[in-house]
């Protein structure tokens, strides 16, 4: 499961909270808007249903660099949004680039490399 937790804000920029539960533990990752960009170009190539376009668009205004409370909280309900479609896109195994991004990437990896070991096909 994922969730987009909170929005949190600093000197450098606004930061999203994300929280991945995966076999029984939760994992956290905090992204900045362009790291959401970045993500989607990266699964571009292995999610063929995801649309080709972000479905948010970024401010481009230096006075948007710090975003309003509202901005924050609606960017955060289409982050949720768009990360649950490429969760469900991928299955049942979402690409690297989207467990990196969420932080669970070495449990997955070493998960199948366990299960292999014992002969289940993953």
């Amino acid at each position: 499961v994922v969730s987009v937790t909170g929005v949190s804000e600093d000197e450098s920029g606004v930061y999203y909270t994300i929280e991945t539960t995966h076999g029984g533990k939760v994992y956290v990752s905090r992204q900045r808007f362009s790291a959401f960009l970045r993500l989607h170009e990266a699964l571009l190539p292995s999610i063929p249903d995801l649309p080709r376009a972000f479905p948010l668009a970024k401010q481009s205004s230096i006075r948007h660099m710090f975003a309003s409370r509202q901005l924050q909280s609606e960017r955060k309900e289409r982050l949720q949004e768009y990360l649950e479609m490429c969760m469900k896109l991928s299955a049942p195994m979402p690409p690297e680039a989207l467990l990196s991004f969420l932080n669970v990437l070495e449990e997955v990896v070493g998960a199948s490399r366990t299960l292999s070991e014992f002969g289940y096909a993953v």
